[in-house]
């Protein structure tokens, strides 16, 4: 059986898995500091996690990467050595 990539989704589906992972992971970096700065703490108790929600903004670019890597491979006809590189980068 041939491979005819005009013929199936090519990835498709990956987009607003991704996006919607990536809006998932800034909500969860910015939207729990105002709660948690709220709290009767002492001040180092609520910057750490602050700060470890905070990182949580590394991982919308990784998302953000894996995005652009799909863009640029939708199109390949080699579908198989045009995902390794997004699949090493969910690892």
């Amino acid at each position: 059986m041939e491979f005819k990539p005009d013929q199936c989704l090519s990835g498709r589906l990956q987009y607003p898995s991704i996006i919607l992972n990536i809006i998932t992971d800034a909500l969860l970096s910015f939207w729990m500091a105002p709660q948690i700065w709220k709290l009767q703490s002492s001040t180092k108790s609520r910057v750490v996690p602050i700060i470890l929600f905070g990182l949580r903004v590394f991982v919308c670019f990784v998302g953000i990467a894996q995005l652009i890597v799909y863009a640029f491979n939708i199109g390949r006809e080699d579908q198989t050595w045009a995902r390794v590189i997004p699949f090493t980068m969910n690892m």
